[in-house]
């Protein structure tokens, strides 16, 4: 009984990879899951990718502005 249950796993598994590999499909898979599930996730981090550069952006311009004040002493 196990030998026909891993058997037709294996069946199943072989008959979907093949068909995903299809041109077509991994087309469709592109644009119905992978593009939408990027763009989903880069719109809900976007603000936080902000909010790092800004926080970089500042902690250099003060590292910065430090650095001249103690070379001007």
């Amino acid at each position: 009984m196990t030998s026909v249950i891993s058997n037709l796993t294996k069946q199943i598994l072989d008959r979907s990879i093949i068909e995903i590999k299809k041109e077509e499909n991994i087309m469709r898979i592109k644009t119905e899951i992978i593009n939408p599930l990027i763009e989903y996730s880069l719109g809900r981090i976007y603000p936080y990718i902000i909010i790092t550069a800004a926080l970089f952006i500042l902690t250099f311009l003060i590292a910065l502005i430090i650095l001249i004040v103690l070379l001007r002493k």
